[in-house]
């Protein structure tokens, strides 16, 4: 997958499920859950003991065609991780902040990603990297729709995935936004649901979530 080819899934799926799966045995259930409602992004973070097996039994469904999904490793924070969210599938990455060093280590290792950022002066330090794609966290917190607005003028061509405090209330807030690509979120894969195996409540949820960006 190109750097283009992911902003384009992400622009397609318009939310971007941020997930912490509890077990290996979920990981390729909530993938086709959400499938079936129409989001084919999923983005794994790793915050659990499960997350590299968790996206390597995804990017197994996939090359087995068991599900069209493109799974991505969330929560990258070092250089050193970036050989096992590789070695275990994951297309692309997505990082909570900004930092050079990871950044460069990424487009070296040929690996799509969405830095974190929540200023203007760290967009402009990814964009001295060449890249144009940004995730804002935490988004409601620095100040929502009205703060991506604001920081999206003096940055023209740049496009945002916001994440943190987004949920399907304020989604078509965001998603009005010409500078938004698609939006970061947990409530379409709550803990919960995934513990208690829920999969037909994910794909509700996340058919729920892109009516409501679509209306």
């Amino acid at each position: 997958m190109t750097q283009s080819e992911l902003e384009y899934n992400l622009s397609t799926a318009v939310v971007v499920p941020v997930t912490s799966i509890p077990a290996k045995q979920a990981a390729l259930d909530v993938a086709k859950a959400l499938a079936d409602g129409g989001i084919h992004v999923i983005e794994i973070t790793l915050r659990t003991d499960a997350a590299l097996s968790a996206i390597e039994a995804v990017a197994n469904g996939v090359a087995r065609g068991e599900v069209q999904t493109a799974v991505g490793a969330g929560s990258v924070t070092t250089v050193e991780q970036i050989a096992s969210i590789r070695e275990s599938g994951a297309t692309f990455a997505v990082t909570p902040g900004f930092s050079e060093q990871v950044s460069n280590a990424m487009i070296e290792a040929d690996i799509p990603h969405i830095p974190g950022i929540a200023t203007v002066g760290e967009a402009m330090r990814g964009m001295a990297l060449g890249l144009r794609c940004f995730k804002v966290f935490p988004a409601g917190i620095l100040g929502g729709p009205a703060y991506l607005k604001a920081i999206s003028a003096p940055l023209p061509g740049i496009r945002f995935v916001p994440t943190g405090g987004i949920n399907e209330g304020n989604l078509k807030e965001y998603m009005a936004l010409d500078s938004v690509l698609a939006c970061g979120g947990s409530w379409i894969t709550p803990s919960k649901l995934m513990k208690s195996g829920d999969y037909a409540k994910i794909t509700e949820l996340a058919r729920s979530a892109r009516a409501v960006s679509a209306a």
